[in-house]
């Protein structure tokens, strides 16, 4: 193979990688428990990127299947009030309806929500709403409403906010502890990374591994 073929096939793999990272997948880290117990802090989740995309015509949407957004879908978002932080939230609201909550318990247009993904209704008994979702915005909660900062703070998010939908957790891990490493030579620095191997079998939480996410 001459240099300069090897070089083009290295550009198209980039070229893919970066394709898919933008327009189909990209991972995520979980940073707090406000949703468990659908999701832990530690968890790494694959996000369909696509999914709420646009679509230009119906053979495209044929061949590269979108959908709208549906009520308990988890989702990533950014917050618009700062786009640089990913929220990890569930879609409890649609446009257009009205949603309040009273005790722990969701009413969408007056009609309690069932919410089989809650492991137990919430310690608080805030009440919230009445209020109306605007066109193409969505009602966010975390599925941990004791510790969850959600719409309920910020208010509903516009549909351009969603990254996209979280469909698994690949990979999951206690949150490491933070120590300082004592400086070594070569055997020392082999132990540690020996110690680091044995930590990662010890610490990951293996039924969590390739987990859909619903």
């Amino acid at each position: 193979m001459s240099g300069r073929t090897l070089a083009a096939r290295l550009v198209l793999v980039v070229v893919a990688a970066l394709f898919v990272r933008t327009w189909v997948a990209q991972s995520f880290s979980v940073p707090s428990g406000s949703m468990e117990p659908s999701l832990l802090a530690g968890d790494f989740v694959l996000v369909d990127r696509f999914v709420f995309g646009p679509t230009l015509a119906g053979a495209e949407h044929a061949l590269l299947p979108g959908r709208t957004v549906r009520r308990g879908d988890v989702v990533v978002a950014r917050l618009p009030a700062d786009p640089r932080r990913h929220l990890v939230k569930r879609v409890v609201g649609l446009p257009e309806e009205t949603l309040a909550l009273r005790g722990a318990t969701v009413y969408i247009d007056g009609a309690p929500l069932d919410e089989p993904y809650l492991s137990r209704p919430p310690h608080r008994g805030d009440g919230f709403g009445p209020v109306t979702i605007p066109a193409r915005h969505y009602f966010v909660l975390g599925d941990n409403r004791d510790l969850s900062q959600d719409s309920r703070l910020w208010g509903p998010l516009p549909h351009e906010s969603f990254t996209g939908r979280v469909v698994a957790t690949y990979w999951s891990s206690a949150p490491p502890e933070v120590v300082a490493l004592p400086a070594g030579g070569p055997a020392e620095s082999l132990r540690r990374r020996a110690r680091a191997a044995a930590r990662f079998l010890r610490e990951t939480r293996w039924n969590r591994v390739l987990r859909p996410v619903r």
